[in-house]
């Protein structure tokens, strides 16, 4: 996980909102609500780092690699 932040508000309502927005955004809960030093209340989120798959040279050249060792395998197979 990456690019931890943590949003804090007066009331449950208004931090709901802060989460909804947050949410939206791509970052995903960490743990649950806390109460905050001031007496408020806090919510920890953090966004991975991969939310999305990606097309890379490294992953093409696995997806290459894993189809020649497929139909080698069936070749010999039958």
């Amino acid at each position: 996980m990456d690019e931890q932040i943590t949003l804090s508000a007066e009331s449950k309502e208004a931090l709901n909102d802060l989460i909804d927005i947050k949410l939206k955004e791509g970052y995903l809960l960490v743990g649950g609500m806390q109460p905050g030093e001031q007496g408020g209340l806090i919510q920890a989120m953090s966004q991975p780092r991969n939310i999305d798959d990606e097309i890379t040279l490294a992953g093409v050249a696995r997806f290459v690699i894993m189809l020649v060792v497929m139909i080698s395998v069936m070749y010999f197979a039958f």
